[in-house]
């Protein structure tokens, strides 16, 4: 019986707590876990809902692993997002020295509302924050649900104030 292939996983990260160093060590840390095959661009984008709060650094990177989604969110993610100070509040909108979300995983739908997992990233359709940098790693990646491609859906929401900073190195 052939193998079956593991899907690339697409991941979102943002940082506006000493971002410029908080994003790039996300990356090496993921990296000495899981497989990395591309990172993005890094966007500059305002905080959600607030005003004169400190700027988030946005970006994406795609990944393959052979965990689910459940292991990849609280085996490798969230202790990750703990070793780099990110300390959990009721505040959804809090400033954060990372965030890491799992946005896509191949063209899988997954809903496991116990553990607070919806994939496709709802967000990539209504934050530019979320859309411009995946389509940045990934622009002919297609929604599983619109079956648009995200290059699609970022230009939707570039008027959004994302602005392009530069790689992570």
């Amino acid at each position: 019986m052939p193998e079956q292939a593991i899907e690339t996983i697409l991941l979102s990260l943002g940082s506006n707590i000493e971002p410029d160093e908080n994003l790039p060590r996300a990356c090496c840390l993921l990296a000495m876990q899981i497989e990395v095959l591309a990172v993005s661009q890094v966007f500059e984008t305002a905080p959600v809902g607030i005003r004169n709060r400190m700027l988030f650094l946005n970006a994406a990177i795609e990944v393959r692993c052979d965990a689910t989604a459940r292991e990849l969110k609280y085996e490798i993610l969230r202790p990750l997002e703990r070793q780099l100070g990110r300390r959990r509040t009721t505040d959804r909108n809090a400033p954060r020295t990372i965030d890491v979300d799992i946005s896509l995983i191949g063209q899988r739908v997954i809903e496991d509302r116990s553990a607070s997992i919806v994939i496709p990233d709802p967000e990539i359709l209504t934050r530019a924050h979320v859309s411009v940098p995946l389509a940045n790693v990934a622009p002919e990646r297609l929604h599983p649900i619109t079956g648009e491609r995200l290059r699609e859906i970022a230009a939707r929401l570039a008027d959004q104030g994302i602005l392009e900073r530069a790689d992570l190195d």
